[in-house]
């Protein structure tokens, strides 16, 4: 099994192959050359019958970030099950556009840091707040969430959910807020 991005894909997977949630977290994060093997054996064996292989032989692994949606998604969305969870890109694709937008080399490096920190998975809102913060411009985060095929809604949500984390409101509905005040 090679990467899956789908959680109901995910789910008959597990369910028929009866492996570990552990498994089933690598196997949706795996890169290129990354796969999990499930054994069928006529007598019983003493070992995990699914593991992990690093690196199928004559491919080069390409390391992939991923946004994590979860946080923007409408309850219609999460109940969708052919909805992506998170967004994937190439690091080597993402550091060459952080560079076409005008980051840094630092800039750059710290960011690819970070998501090797957190296990190559960011929120999208910390993302987009990591970019605003280095000075990239809304419509070329706009672009750029578009490239990895975001629709509108979705993306006005990121952004009044950064302004939210960033104005310290959170999860907190706005009504709240403002009677508060």
């Amino acid at each position: 099994m090679f990467r899956v991005k789908f959680e109901r894909y995910l789910d008959y997977l597990q369910n028929t192959l009866n492996f570990t949630d552990y498994v089933r977290d690598e196997i949706a994060r795996f890169g290129v050359g990354q796969c999990a093997v499930n054994l069928v054996s006529a007598k019983a064996v003493r070992f995990s019958e699914t593991f992990l292989v690093d690196k199928v032989l004559g491919e080069e692994p390409i390391s992939e970030f991923f946004l994590d949606l979860k946080n923007v998604l409408t309850e219609a969305q999460m109940r969708d099950e052919y909805m992506a969870r998170t967004v994937s890109f190439e690091k080597e694709e993402l550091r060459k556009r952080m560079r076409a937008y005008g980051l840094d080399e630092l800039q750059v490096e710290e960011i690819s840091k970070l998501f090797e920190t957190k296990n190559r998975h960011l929120d999208i809102i910390s993302f987009v707040i990591l970019l605003e913060r280095y000075g990239l411009a809304r419509r070329n985060i706009t672009s750029f969430l578009k490239d990895l095929g975001l629709n509108d809604s979705t993306i006005i949500n990121v952004f009044s959910k950064a302004d939210f984390k960033k104005l310290g409101i959170g999860e907190r509905d706005i009504t709240q807020v403002i009677l508060e005040d």
